[in-house]
């Protein structure tokens, strides 16, 4: 946490001044009420009405610095929550798609939306909590030592036995939040997984069930709640329990040295009001300690790097080959020395029954699969994967909910005249427009529509190489032939399709045919 707060350092020192001036107006306000209950004693209007001024006016102060900082802080917050997700996303960036796909897309989600708030509470607002707890208690120990030096003393003395009980309860703390962090991700990912299937309870008559499963993960989740809150707030009324007697002993003490004449009789209510400044941010500061531990906690897991894993560029001048390629999933043989060789600029279709292994091979090819046997070679290097240079349209691509023109340039500046070509070419252009927005992720398109447009997208992007994995299987046949005509005849274009249905006119323009039915 440390790392955000110091890359907006003069920020920082701005909520530091506003935050000292916020303590010391606090302090003045319980210190004026001394000399209103000696001018009391004394009998004197004019003093009582003076101080009152005074303190009306400390109070004024008070609130305005209070609304400037809070204001501040928030908008500091925003910026330190928008770093936090953008290294959230860098991390995400160093997985390949294969150990990407290792984790629930759930996690990742709740890394930057609850983890992210819990940061936000935990961490950066405890934070700016506890240096006001700081400011205060140090100004309040400084005003009664204004006092009588036996009054610090007191305050330091009890200060230092509430700043160390806690720590004897790191532990279970830092045990009671890594259990709330994985109970909400949990929660996350099971309610994703009913709401992405509602149709089917719907379908099938079994809505009540869809209704009792949220229930259940929302009482599970708020099970685990219950117990972190119960552990906080054990430890909170602990603390809470000893600020009390200590200011209530300081009250006393106060008593005792205005009964021995050594200080004003106006100094007991002041020494009250600062006892209790003092004590109740001690204990502020002790529970805001224990809920930065938690945050520690989080950036450990979450911020953990694969750089290892990250996808290397290569280059693709001549050809892709196979060698000895064998893959297996659960012990269970998919893939048995398979060795091919796919030519720049050539143009091939992989055949073979359903369940043969078509898919398999382009996802080990293109990074999206490992812990292949064998060696994959591109321009006579052998590489893990090749996904630096493969676009790989899926059968079922994924669309964002957000424009046509979006989910083709995905953040890259592409002119409009290239787009509107590209899907007329694919005939797009006859469903919707490039400022049309896609809904449900696609929900509003057709099979073959939404295969359009991911095959759009990889021809805006322009990779080497193109997967196809039956991508016009969802068209009728004369616009399949006609999309699948036009990549055949791109002479710079590297294509390898999967399909059911080889027609006799694509098979005249092949390079060549990998029929993986074929031992």
């Amino acid at each position: 946490m440390k790392q955000y707060l110091l890359r907006f350092k003069r920020q920082q020192l701005v909520i530091i001044m506003l935050q000292i001036a916020l303590s010391a107006l606090q302090i003045l306000s319980a210190m004026s009420l001394a000399p209103i209950i000696d001018a009391l004693v004394r009998r004197d209007l004019a003093g009582i009405i003076q101080w009152c001024g005074i303190s009306l006016g400390i109070w004024l102060l008070t609130i305005l610095n209070d609304y400037i900082l809070t204001v501040y802080e928030t908008k500091i917050i925003r910026l330190m929550n928008n770093a936090l997700r953008a290294d959230f996303a860098s991390t995400i960036n160093t997985y390949s798609i294969a150990a990407f796909n290792q984790t629930d897309s759930n996690q990742y989600i709740s890394w930057l939306n609850n983890d992210v708030k819990t940061i936000e509470e935990n961490g950066f607002k405890s934070f700016y909590q506890l240096l006001n707890s700081v400011l205060t208690a140090a100004f309040a120990i400084g005003a009664l030592l204004f006092y009588h030096y036996s009054l610090a003393l007191v305050a330091i003395f009890f200060s230092i036995i509430l700043m160390y009980v806690p720590k004897l309860f790191n532990k279970i703390m830092d045990h009671a939040a890594l259990q709330l962090k994985n109970a909400n991700s949990q929660f996350m990912s099971q309610i994703n997984d009913l709401i992405g299937g509602f149709t089917v309870f719907k379908n099938h008559q079994q809505t009540i069930t869809f209704r009792q499963r949220i229930i259940q993960a929302s009482d599970k989740l708020g099970q685990t709640n219950v117990t972190y809150t119960k552990k906080i707030e054990a430890v909170s009324d602990g603390i809470g329990t000893l600020s009390i007697f200590s200011q209530i002993f300081t009250t006393g003490w106060t008593a005792f040295l205005i009964f021995n004449k050594l200080v004003n009789v106006g100094v007991v209510g002041t020494a009250a009001n600062l006892s209790g400044l003092l004590f109740s941010n001690l204990s502020k500061i002790t529970t805001n300690l224990f809920t930065m531990r938690s945050v520690q906690t989080i950036l450990n897991i979450d911020l953990v790097k694969q750089a290892t894993t990250e996808t290397v560029p290569h280059s693709f001048n001549k050809q892709l080959k196979l060698h000895d390629l064998s893959f297996s999933y659960e012990n269970k043989p998919v893939l048995k020395q398979i060795d091919y060789i796919f030519n720049k600029n050539g143009k091939y279709a992989l055949i073979g029954k359903s369940g043969v292994g078509k898919s398999t091979l382009l996802n080990l090819i293109s990074g999206q699969l490992t812990g292949y046997q064998g060696e994959i070679i591109l321009d006579k290097q052998i590489v893990n994967d090749c996904a630096s240079e493969i676009e790989y349209v899926e059968q079922k691509p994924y669309l964002f909910n957000t424009t046509l023109r979006d989910n083709l340039e995905l953040g890259a500046h592409v002119s409009t005249t290239t787009l509107s070509q590209i899907c007329h070419d694919l005939q797009i252009d006859t469903f919707m427009t490039l400022d049309t927005k896609i809904i449900g992720h696609g929900q509003n398109l057709s099979g073959g529509q939404r295969q359009r447009i991911a095959l759009a997208r990889a021809l805006v992007h322009r990779k080497p190489i193109i997967f196809l994995d039956e991508v016009t299987a969802g068209l009728d046949e004369q616009s399949a032939q006609q999309i699948e005509s036009r990549l055949l005849q791109d002479p710079d274009l590297t294509l390898v399709m999967i399909t059911h249905h080889l027609t006799d006119q694509t098979r005249k323009q092949l390079t060549g045919v990998l029929d993986l039915s074929v031992d």
